[in-house]
């Protein structure tokens, strides 16, 4: 696994988070194709959306459909990315990334405020002073940069790519307390993480359903 395989699966779990989290009711008929029409993409849009190369996103979707993160792309709707295996993603985000990305300071300076800032889960962690950042960080419009000291991203393409969606901001702050907590930090972020996945687990299921109707259509 590479650090971008990382990133795609972030990302990808990210757009999930970034649908509404609602129960799951019928569309009408002649909302169906609107719907999924309005949200298709090609892999190379898709890719344009990640911030990386069409090449490397294929390259990226077969690592993870063989290590069993990802179902193959062609069961989903196009513009959703592959079905994420979500219980096996918890176990690579919430322990495996800790030993394969660890996170390293480097310095002082300006970036995007990890998940000891994020206001989502700050209440709960024992923040760091200075508070942690991303240097030079794509950000969210509710996570403006801030000085403090600078982690390394968990791919480069946090950096070079395009903003973060609130969904995938959110997860990455989580993955970042647990890559640098301490104990009582750590326990916070996994608990946060297997809320975050739920939720997902749940827009998931729900977007599968309202595929199925849409191709009986």
């Amino acid at each position: 696994m590479k650090s971008q395989d990382t990133y795609i699966l972030l990302q990808t779990i990210g757009q999930l988070l970034s649908e509404p989290l609602e129960p799951y009711v019928p569309l009408p008929l002649e909302a169906r194709h609107v719907y999924f029409e309005s949200r298709a993409r090609s892999l190379a849009e898709q890719a344009e959306f990640y911030g990386v190369s069409k090449t490397g996103l294929i390259r990226s979707y077969r690592t993870l459909v063989e290590a069993g993160l990802l179902r193959e792309p062609e069961v989903r709707p196009a513009g959703f990315g592959p079905w994420v295996n979500l219980p096996a993603a918890g176990e690579w985000l919430g322990y495996g990334v800790r030993y394969a990305e660890p996170a390293h300071r480097s310095g002082f300076g300006f970036g995007l405020p990890t998940g000891f800032n994020c206001r989502l889960i700050r209440s709960e962690m024992l923040p760091p002073d200075p508070p942690l950042c991303i240097a030079g960080a794509s950000t969210v419009v509710s996570a403006p940069e801030r000085e403090g000291i600078l982690i390394n991203p968990i791919d480069k393409h946090v950096i070079t790519g395009p903003d973060l969606t609130p969904g995938a901001y959110v997860l990455m702050s989580v993955l970042d307390a647990i890559r640098i907590g301490k104990p009582r930090e750590l326990a916070h972020a996994r608990s946060e993480l297997k809320k975050l996945l739920d939720n997902a687990q749940v827009i998931q299921n729900r977007l599968h359903n309202e595929f199925k109707e849409y191709r009986a259509t």
